[in-house]
């Protein structure tokens, strides 16, 4: 993508399922991250067999983190709204390489962020969103109203994934509930 490698996997077959993870690392701005400083894709090892019982499982490390192309500056340092961000577009390219045209979508922190963008810029490419531990003052905070209303579409096939303790996936969810 873009000159830089992707690390994906795939399991089984099905109806895909998509799932990007979260950045478990909070570092410095502008520092190329090592690939042993998050979990990325091997967050989801409980989940991966489990869900390949049922569906064409599709996980991937986002640029910068794992086994993908370190980056700078990394997508946690400059991870924006206004237009899809390379993230994403990372994500359209992979499905289109595996010639997936439509998934169900779970993203966890920056890969709820990732998820929603997903939706709002390129929703012909998801069937239901699965947003957990929204990506405080990401995941909502968008740039236009244009896009909370691509979002506002998905509501009837969204679930949102919250930790009673996690207070700031917590305080993103209420901004959504003000937004929408």
């Amino acid at each position: 993508s873009d000159g830089q490698s992707i690390y994906y996997e795939v399991a089984d077959s099905g109806t895909p399922l998509l799932l990007i993870h979260g950045g478990d690392y909070v570092g410095q701005c502008n520092k190329i991250y090592s690939a042993s400083t998050f979990k990325a894709s091997a967050s989801w090892d409980a989940q991966f067999n489990e869900f390949a019982k049922t569906f064409k499982v599709i996980r991937f490390d986002i640029r910068g983190f794992g086994k993908s192309s370190k980056v700078k500056p990394h997508p946690i340092d400059s991870w924006e709204w206004g237009k899809a961000d390379r993230t994403t577009v990372d994500v359209v390219e992979l499905m289109n390489y595996l010639k997936v045209t439509k998934a169900q979508v779970v993203g966890l922190s920056i890969g709820s962020a990732i998820a929603a963008q997903l939706a709002v810029y390129y929703p012909q490419m998801v069937d239901r969103l699965v947003l957990a531990s929204p990506w405080y003052g990401y995941t909502f905070h968008f740039s236009t109203s244009k896009e909370a209303s691509n979002l506002n579409l998905f509501l009837s096939k969204t679930s949102l994934i919250l930790g009673s303790t996690d207070y700031y996936a917590i305080a993103e969810a209420d901004y959504a509930k003000k937004t929408f």
